[in-house]
């Protein structure tokens, strides 16, 4: 894709090489007219160039660019057979008309296949042609294996099997297991998983084989709910979201994470780090499902985790009907099998509202979590002091914090200076001037007791 991409003349420069055929010769500078892979900025440029040819067809299809597009990689779904037809020609146009040929396409609808030619589909589609009732393939989304003949996801282990016998080798195999979406969590997180190393290399080969379906089921028109359980143990924390609509739920995502052996810390410390991992899991998932509960910035310390609006609400739940306690604790492959269904579907109270477990837990008065903290504030005038100032031009420019001062400043600063002090001291007349219209009876006091007064068009107090 990046060599469709054209380079402007004036940045050929930057892509510039040298190259000779011989040593006795000086080498020739070439130039890159076309983007090329290694640059950093190719992959940039190409999502422009992609989003460009988007927008010059249709809002709609440039939409599903920018939501769905990853560098090269398209990932788009619909509920309507039709509508993923329709779309997937107006996509093949418009890139085709920017010189950028889509090919390589794959579904999980055999009716969707159809329409496409033989040679744009994906090579282990092109297999299925005329086999009939054959199995649809499994194929590589952003590292996660998608069955299309099941519509489910599961996760991708590269090196399942091998023996370690190394630490580096341990660590490698470790971080073979590529579960972005926390499908595993609770057999990947598992107490004293240092000493039971080939067991747990053995629940890999077992937890392999399991899936979630990629679609949750919800109707995109109807109201969804978002529940996320956070829990806590000596040994990790973590949590889970799922999605309920109606007697519908989903797994979404999990994330764990693994307490430090060196560190000593209290498990009411660890539920407030559980609590951070939910939050900041929340806020992730709200922004990429468009959902309209919106959290704020959420920084690093837990004192300014804070919702953005009183669509959240918090709850608590027994741990054998919270699902992020199976993260929490940890588990074997037959464990984590054996309560599949519980960890992707949820509790069933998730249902029912009216199921939901009572909260027992009056939250206290005085948490011995939080540090009492004192602030003080110094609070000044912000204007520069007119008796050190031998010009007034000096007194304006302390004011203003500048060096230099022009004559726009000085005429406005000249008018907001007269404004303040008649505030100061006149105060009352004005709001009665302001209050008043026509020739109506303005009272006034002291020095302007016997003047007739008016405001001009700056909001300074004339006389008359």
């Amino acid at each position: 894709m990046l060599s469709l991409v054209a380079v402007v003349p004036a940045d050929s420069d930057m892509l510039a090489f040298l190259w000779t055929s011989s040593v006795d010769r000086e080498p020739d500078v070439y130039v890159n007219q076309r983007h090329v892979f290694g640059a950093t900025c190719s992959p940039a440029v190409a999502n422009f160039a992609l989003r460009e040819a988007a927008k010059r067809k249709d809002a709609a299809i440039a939409q599903i660019v920018k939501e769905a597009f990853y560098m090269d990689d398209l990932y788009w779904s619909d509920d309507n057979e039709d509508v993923v037809i329709e779309r997937s020609q107006e996509l093949k146009t418009a890139f085709r008309e920017a010189c950028f040929e889509l090919s390589k396409w794959v579904s999980n609808s055999r009716n969707v296949i159809e329409t496409w030619p033989m040679e744009e589909r994906a090579f282990v589609v092109k297999e299925l042609a005329g086999m009939g009732n054959s199995q649809l393939p499994k194929v590589k989304a952003l590292g996660v294996t998608w069955d299309c003949e099941q519509d489910s996801l599961t996760f991708a282990c590269r090196r399942r099997g091998e023996k370690a016998k190394t630490l580096s080798e341990v660590l490698s195999i470790l971080t073979s297991v590529f579960d972005p979406l926390g499908i595993v969590g609770p057999c990947v997180l598992k107490e004293e998983w240092e000493a039971r190393w080939q067991q747990w290399a053995g629940d890999v080969k077992v937890v392999a084989t399991v899936s979630i379906p990629r679609w949750y089921g919800l109707d995109r028109g109807k109201p969804s709910t978002m529940h996320v359980f956070v829990d806590a143990a000596t040994v990790g924390y973590g949590s889970v979201a799922y999605l309920a609509q109606g007697r519908t739920t989903a797994f979404v995502a999990a994330k764990s994470r693994v307490v430090n052996p060196l560190m000593t810390t209290t498990i009411p410390r660890l539920e407030l780090q559980a609590f951070i991992v939910g939050v900041r899991l929340t806020d992730t998932l709200l922004k990429e499902l468009e959902n309209s509960n919106r959290l704020r910035e959420i920084n690093e310390t837990l004192q300014s985790c804070r919702f953005k609006d009183r669509h959240v609400e918090v709850r608590y739940v027994p741990s054998k009907e919270n699902p992020a306690d199976l993260i929490s604790r940890g588990m074997d492959a037959a464990g984590l099998i054996k309560r599949f269904d519980f960890w992707t579907t949820g509790p069933k109270f998730l249902k029912k509202e009216e199921e939901w477990p009572e909260t027992k837990v009056k939250p206290p008065d005085n948490d011995l979590e939080l540090r009492p903290k004192a602030l003080a504030f110094l609070v000044g005038s912000n204007s520069a002091d007119a008796d050190k100032c031998s010009t007034v031009a000096e007194f304006l420019k302390q004011r203003l914090g500048i060096d230099t001062l022009n004559c726009e400043d000085f005429d406005r600063e000249e008018k907001k200076i007269i404004k303040e002090t008649q505030m100061g001291d006149f105060g009352a007349e004005i709001s009665a001037c302001n209050k008043v219209s026509g020739r109506s009876h303005i009272p006034r006091s002291g020095t302007l007791q016997r003047k007739q007064i008016f405001l001009d068009e700056t909001g300074s107090l004339g006389l008359l």
